[in-house]
């Protein structure tokens, strides 16, 4: 999904600091918060400048 976004153009860095990183935190900090829809939603802020 994010690969076909991207156009090769999606740098690993982003993708950890956008996606990887904040779920990650909600697993440790927040595990109430996860639900299906959070991965997306964080794909989605971050394609949303390109």
């Amino acid at each position: 999904m994010m690969v076909e976004r991207a156009g090769g153009t999606l740098a690993v860095n982003d993708v950890i600091d956008h996606v990887l990183t904040p779920i990650v935190h909600r697993v440790v900090f927040q595990p109430e918060t996860l639900n299906d829809d959070l991965a997306p939603t964080f794909v989605d802020y971050l394609f949303a400048g390109r």
